[in-house]
Order: structure tokens, then sequence, then C-alpha cells
């Protein structure tokens, strides 16, 4: 793809937190992705990583409380010639943010406004790519606009980031309204939930589920049905089969225009084809509510929200316009069934999710879901509760709507043959963040992260013969308390000491070798009173009166045991103060997603991005 040219979907620095009793779990931290039109993007992962909890956030519908979504844009349908405006303005918003911050680096003493703005800057630059979310936009056009000094340099600043705020807030699925989000979801944007049981609701019929989705997104459409049906209609009653002598002995009706004997059903006379439509008796009436519902549709297609048809169907009435549009709707969930392969769409319509299996039900979602022919359908597990032949079959039917529609699909999954066969690229999340990025076949045969590495070769191989599959060492961290830097570093085989290594860590190893040492003999670990860790970036320890010993301890043992245990190199200097002795380490900053081949991103310090901007 093109890079000027727009994705479907483009999801920048995405902040998601749930805030519970425990602490607060950083389920994404600055997610970045796009989904381009008409492909298949996969996103694969362990349980926890954060999978479905992306799609969640894309619709904005992560539980509150407790989840927040803190920071990002996801920006969805920008037009091509305002996407390269976007991208243009970036590309001159970047190197303008930058000498405005350096000037305010090197101010000696810079006014409070400046002090924040100086921050919100930071946070710009504090990734590579920098992020220019609108979030972080909306911070930093407030510090353009308060007071203090580089006055010139904020002026062309603050026009280039309004320009960026403007371009980007229509399309940010965001800050949109919920009632603009109601019309996107389930209509441009559906999901196939993980659990259909529990997305389904128990005392609705599937078939009015289904149905239901399709009236609430396709009315217009629906409309226009009807009203073809009603202009064939009406033009009939102009000629009725009306006749007060009709035959006692055949039941026919004569003509009103030849006089001949017509059969009861008839639409037309057989012998001058003259058309009808019912009997004289109440025939002007029908052809007044007939006129009156071809009015309402007519305005239905136009605008399904007109205030004249939320007072129609207040109207008991005027309300029997809406069963005709239920009916159709019905009857399309009914094909909707029978396209998901459901053996007896008629019966299952009719049935509630508890007389359903879970594969049933399954399909039931998946027919929900692409009612309505979506731009983007987003797939989260769509395939755990089905067997393997259906399965087959579920897929198809996303391909079928890609080719159909041109839709594009974000497909959730753990099965990374599933990936291998229907996707186009694929994102590896780990712990809250994106690992890699790249085409599927290039992920699949050169893994570049060494966790996407570790999850291709446990994969079992038929062509090699192994006496028990690898295993990623470790567990899955904890998001309350995640590892600072690369999350995950501690499980990495090739980490680095730039990684992100925290005092807490340098910590457990440091007072692993103080135990051994004091189990030897050694009077020097006993002087050691505390061990602090609480500042990041700094492991104190204090001791009484003997602080210079136990430093010149310490560096001793950074020196033998550094060559050991990648963890201690992190430790970049000693330093004695007082009663304490303070290791600074190197800093813990999140790895940049660098392009490590064409079109394939990679977030690990192997391939570059140290020292950071």
């Amino acid at each position: 793809m093109d890079p000027s040219e727009a994705p479907l979907l483009s999801v920048r620095g995405l902040v998601t937190r749930f805030y519970t009793y425990e602490g607060t779990v950083q389920a994404l931290d600055g997610i970045d992705f796009d989904v381009r039109g008409g492909e298949t993007f996969g996103i694969v992962g362990e349980t926890g990583c954060g999978k479905s909890v992306t799609a969640l956030s894309i619709l904005r519908l992560v539980p509150s409380p407790p989840g927040k979504i803190e920071e990002g844009e996801v920006l969805f349908l920008v037009p091509q010639e305002t996407w390269e405006k976007i991208r243009r303005a970036e590309a001159s918003a970047v190197p303008l943010l930058r000498n405005l911050r350096r000037a305010l680096q090197t101010t000696p003493s810079a006014a409070g406004p400046d002090k924040r703005l100086l921050l919100a800057l930071d946070t710009i630059f504090s990734t590579d790519p920098p992020r220019l979310d609108i979030g972080v936009l909306g911070t930093v056009n407030d510090g353009l606009r308060s007071t203090g000094r580089e006055g010139a340099a904020k002026t062309d600043a603050a026009r280039l980031v309004q320009e960026l705020i403007r371009l980007k807030t229509t399309h940010d699925l965001l800050g949109r309204s919920t009632e603009y989000l109601r019309k996107i979801r389930g209509n441009l944007i559906a999901m196939i939930f993980q659990e259909p049981m529990s997305a389904l609701n128990p005392v609705i019929v599937a078939g009015d589920q289904i149905a239901e989705n399709i009236l609430l997104h396709q009315k217009e459409i629906l409309a226009k049905e009807v009203l073809r049906d009603l202009d064939r209609q009406i033009p009939l009653l102009s000629h009725p089969r009306a006749s007060a002598d009709v035959d006692p002995v055949t039941g026919l009706f004569r003509c009103t225009a030849c006089r001949k004997e017509v059969p009861p059903a008839a639409d037309a006379c057989p012998s001058c084809g003259a058309r009808y439509f019912g009997p004289t008796a109440g025939g002007s009436l029908t052809a007044v509510a007939l006129r009156l519902y071809r009015y309402l549709y007519r305005r239905m297609t136009k605008d399904p929200n007109d205030f004249l048809l939320k007072v129609a169907s207040r109207i008991p009435l005027l309300r029997r316009y809406e069963k005709v549009m239920y009916r159709l709707a019905f009857d399309r969930a009914v094909d909707m069934l029978r396209e998901v392969r459901i053996p007896d769409p008629e019966k299952v319509a009719n049935a509630y999710p508890f007389e359903l299996s879970g594969g049933m039900a399954q399909r039931v979602m998946i027919a929900i879901a692409l009612s309505c022919s979506p731009r983007l359908l987003i797939a989260d597990e769509p395939t755990t509760a089905v067997d393997v032949t259906v399965q087959a079959q579920v897929l198809k039917l996303m391909k079928d709507l890609k080719e159909r529609v041109g839709a594009s699909v974000m497909l959730i999954t753990h099965n990374l043959g599933v990936v291998a066969e229907t996707c186009d690229r694929v994102g590896v999340m780990y712990a809250g963040r994106m690992a890699e990025i790249g085409p599927t076949r290039s992920v699949f045969k050169e893994p570049l992260h060494p966790y996407t590495k570790g999850l291709m070769e446990s994969i079992p191989r038929v062509t090699v013969e192994k006496d028990k599959l690898e295993i990623i060492p470790g567990n899955v961290p904890n998001l309350i308390r995640p590892p600072p830097g690369c999350r995950f570093h501690p499980r990495c085989p090739v980490a680095l000491p730039h990684c992100g290594w925290s005092a807490g860590e340098v910590r457990t190893r440091l007072q692993a070798i103080a135990e051994t040492a004091k189990a030897s003999g050694s009077p020097l670990p006993d002087l050691i009173a505390e061990w602090d860790d609480s500042k990041p970036g700094t492991l104190v320890l204090r001791a009484d009166g003997r602080a210079k010993d136990v430093g010149a301890w310490i560096s001793k043992v950074l020196e033998e045991r550094k060559g050991q245990d990648v963890a201690l190199q992190s430790v970049e200097a000693v330093a004695v103060d007082g009663d304490s002795v303070s290791l600074r380490l190197i800093r813990q900053v999140k790895p940049p997603m660098l392009e490590a081949r064409p079109g394939h991103f990679v977030a690990c310090y192997q391939y570059g991005g140290w020292p950071p901007a």
C-alpha cells in the first residue's frame, strides 16, 4: 500500500486503563496500527494482552466504570484529500514543534505556561514517530495560546496544530457524540463478539435480534423497497373490480371496463387488460391509506428520524406502516441465517438463544454483524465455538463480504493457522503494546521480535521431530505493575541493558547475591539496613556509617557479575551520599516502532532506536 493512501481505520496512541481496587490496569499503552481498505488485518497474542480491549476501545464500548479511554485517536473513513492534508500538516508541524521544544529547554527560567507547554512537547517526542494524536495536540494548543516567551515560534506552531485538530476532529471516533457512534456501530463498523451466549438477548428470538439491526440502520433501503410495491398497487385502484352483481354460482366479478367476468383473485382483466386492486367496497378508503403510507415512506427515504414519522409511530392507525418494514427486515434476517449455513433458518429465526447450541448462536452473531454489509468487520474469535467445517464456512463468509462490498476485516484470534490463511497483514500484541506489525508472510517466515519468534517456535510442525514443544519462559506480567521500557524484557532471551530494567529487578538480583555472600561469611551485606526501589530509575541502599564500604562492595559485585546478568549491566553509576549508596539505572523508555524491512515494523532495541531522541 502506498503510504500516502488513506487507510480505512487509523489508530494512534490508544491508551485504555481500568481503575480497580487493586490498582490501575494499564490494558493498552499507546497502540498504533492501520487497517487498509479491502484487507484483512489480524491481531494475535496471548490471553490478556489487550486484543479484545482494542476492539472495544475502537467502538467505545469499554465498560465505564472501571474502564476509561485516556488518550489517542481513532480516525475512520478519512477522505483521501483530507488524509493528504493531515500528512502534510504533520510533516510541517514536527520540525516546528521540535525547534520550539529546544528553545524552551534552553530558556534559563521559563514561565509557568511555558513549563506546561514543554511537558506537552516532551509527550509528543517521547515516541518515534512523534505522537500527534488529538488529545496531545489539544494540550499543546492550550499551551501555545497562553502567555510566555518564543512568541513568533508559537504563532507558526499554533497555526499548524489548530489545522491538524480541525482536520482530525470530524473523523475521530473517540471525540464524536454517542448519537453519532450509534449510527456507526452495527452499520459501518460491526463486531462479532467472543461470547455469543452473553452478547445475545435471551428473551428475544434470533430473527428479531437480526431484524432490529436492519431496522435501525437500513430504514431508507427498506422504505424504497416498500415504495416500489406501493407504486405498483396504487394505480390499480383507479380501475376497481367493483360490481354489485356478483355471479352467485361462480362467485366471479364483472370487469367495470368491458363488463366481462373476472376471477376474484385477478390483478388484471383477462379480456381487456384493465388492472385491478380489490373490490369496490372500501376501495377509496384503501387508496387514501396507501397514499398516506407512501407519503410517510417517501419522507423516510430522506430522513428516517423525521419528526413527522415519530408522530405517526404514536398513532395506532398510522403505526401500521411499521409492520411492513418489520416483515421485510425479518425476511432479510431469515436470508442472513441461510447465508451463514444454518439449517432450517425459518425455525431458528423464531427460536430463543438458549434453545440454540454454541455454534448456532455464534452464527447468529455473525448474521447480525453481516446484516448491514459493514465497511469494517471486527471479528473477535469468530471461530471459537464452531467445529472445523463450520469454521471454514465462517471464514468464507467474511471473505465473500470483502469481495461483495469491499469491506475490511480486523480478525482477533489465537489460531495462527487461521491468520496465515486469511490475513494480509498481522499485528502481534504483548502486554498492551504492539510488538510487531507486517505482512503475514514476512512475519511468519522471518519474525523479528523475540516474542513473535517464541510464538512461532511453540507451534508443532509435522516436518520436525521434537521431544517437547518450545515454550516462552516466565509469565505474562501483571498490568497493574507492568515492567518498564520493553514489557517483554524479563522473559526475553536477548534482552539488552537499555531494554528497561527497573530498580526492583536490580534489587532482586543484588539481594540474591548478598544472601550468597552472607552465607559464605562476608560481613558487608549485613551493613545494608534498607533497600529502597520506590524512585523510578534509582536503587538506594541505606547503610549505618559504612556507606563507602558498601559502595565499594556493590561496585565490585557489578564488575564481576555484569557479564552473567544483563539486568546488572543497566546500572550506569554508583554514588555514595552520606549514609546511602545510590545506583542510577539507564533510562526506562518504551522502544519505538521501527521499519526494519519494507512494510515490516518491530518495537525492539535490537533494530535500533537507542538512545531515544
